[in-house]
């Protein structure tokens, strides 16, 4: 009797899916394709609810992980370098072989006395923690970092996309970038804007898109950068 109860109560259950969108995988973070969520915990492959996920970890896309090749240092000559590890997949820079220092091409390069270049006033610098800026003749200055730019929004439309995100406090521009593939290799183009938006136009139709943005502050000659935002991917109309 309790059993029939049981299953009546089942049958009796509407399932309304949710949709989780997908979301690209990155070396750091792991990602996942689009599926649908019941309030009864259950998962789908459609809006229906009429395919069930059983096996969760189908839809989990891991982390890439850092895919780093070890470059050898040279000796001081116009072109040597100290010894780093290079992430193909995302284009960073680390001194250790752990990927936990991360640092900027311009550091890589040794100067033919056997020190590290010195950053130009016209080198872009990743600014992920306080600078204190000994370019100018007078006292140091110290330059706040700039946040991670976050809550960037796409709306597609016909060979556009319209993107917008959250102000960072203390920036003077920023950096939007974006290609046709996660691994921004193909079709990559970058713009530089100073307010927290802006419309990509001349986009082939009906493609897919991968957006990233990040803030800018110009001080003392310099150039700092915040962190890339989340990649977000949006098709064309």
């Amino acid at each position: 009797m309790i059993t029939k109860m049981i299953d009546v109560l089942s049958e009796a259950h509407e399932h309304k899916g949710i949709l989780v969108a997908e979301k690209v995988e990155t070396c750091t973070e792991a990602g996942n394709k689009p599926y649908y969520v019941c309030d009864c915990g259950k998962w789908f492959e459609d809006e229906a609810c009429t395919k069930e996920i059983t096996e969760h970890n189908s839809v989990i896309i891991p982390a890439a992980m850092h895919r780093a090749k070890n470059v050898e240092a040279k000796k001081p000559t116009a072109t040597s370098n100290i010894t780093y590890w290079y992430c193909e997949a995302c284009g960073k820079y680390f001194k250790d072989e752990a990927l936990t220092q991360e640092i900027t091409k311009e550091q890589t390069v040794l100067t033919a006395t056997g020190t590290t270049k010195p950053t130009s006033a016209n080198t872009p610098i990743n600014n992920n923690d306080t600078v204190t800026d000994k370019s100018s003749k007078t006292a140091p200055k110290t330059v706040a970092k700039l946040v991670k730019v976050v809550k960037v929004k796409v709306k597609a439309k016909k060979k556009k996309l319209n993107i917008s995100w959250k102000k960072v406090s203390g920036a003077t521009g920023y950096e939007v970038f974006y290609s046709t593939n996660n691994k921004f290799t193909k079709s990559k183009k970058t713009v530089s804007v100073k307010k927290n938006k802006v419309t990509l136009k001349k986009l082939k139709a009906k493609k897919k898109y991968f957006v990233k943005v990040r803030a800018y502050k110009k001080a003392n000659g310099n150039k700092y950068y915040g962190k890339w935002s989340k990649v977000v991917k949006k098709k064309t109309k």
